[in-house]
């Protein structure tokens, strides 16, 4: 029967430890050549094959792939920051120009009625959400709507089953369009996986799953 393999800790250098499975062919090879004259600076490579030697390499390459992907994404910040370090001048030149002009506005707002109070106009940020639906969830609130319907649906009704789930019984114009968009953008971009069209104008969508519904003629 073969020798039952035991890990042990080996000293091949003065500075170099390791934990070896004693009894591996590859270890006598090691411990047997760690002392030749050379052989810290130029080890040969010996051959190793087996279960063990799969397993390592595997592990390498994982190692190495999780290396350059964050390699990668380094790059990646370093071009968005310095991108927004470009951004800088035009934006403080910006403040200036936005401090005059609110200036002026608050003049005229006390002008036309003197008692008018800045807390009357709270700062309002551009291109904040303003939709019901939490926001990124539109398409996979929209997908779910689809998976639960028995019926063909267009985006229009499936934005409003989204609206409504979220306790928005009657949308305004602005917010049903926004909801729609979001809807028909995730619909567009899985279609053919998820979901299919009837490619026909209003477009019906059901899931993919469900090709027992039948569009409408």
């Amino acid at each position: 029967m073969p020798r039952p393999l035991m890990v042990r800790e080996r000293t091949l250098t003065p500075s170099i430890k390791v934990r070896i499975l004693a009894g591996h062919p590859a270890t006598r090879y090691l411990v047997a050549n760690a002392q030749r004259p050379g052989w810290r600076s130029n080890p040969p490579r010996p051959i190793i094959g087996g279960m063990g030697h799969t397993n390592f390499r595997q592990s390498l390459n994982k190692r190495y792939s999780a290396l350059t992907g964050q390699l990668e994404d380094v790059h990646a910040s370093i071009a968005r920051i310095h991108r927004e370090v470009e951004k800088l001048p035009e934006l403080e030149a910006r403040i200036p120009q936005l401090e005059r002009l609110i200036e002026s506005a608050r003049l005229l707002l006390e002008d036309a009625d003197p008692d008018w109070q800045e807390e009357q106009a709270p700062p309002v940020k551009p291109w904040t959400h303003h939709i019901p639906v939490p926001f990124g969830q539109c398409g996979r609130r929209g997908m779910q709507v689809l998976r639960k319907s028995e019926v063909p649906m267009t985006v229009r009704e499936v934005a409003k089953t989204v609206l409504r789930d979220v306790g928005c019984e009657a949308p305004d114009a602005e917010t049903l369009r926004r909801v729609q968009n979001a809807v028909e953008a995730s619909f567009r971009k899985f279609r053919g996986r998820t979901v299919e069209s009837s490619g026909k104008y209003p477009a019906q969508w059901r899931a993919i799953n469900k090709p027992e519904i039948t569009f409408d003629p």
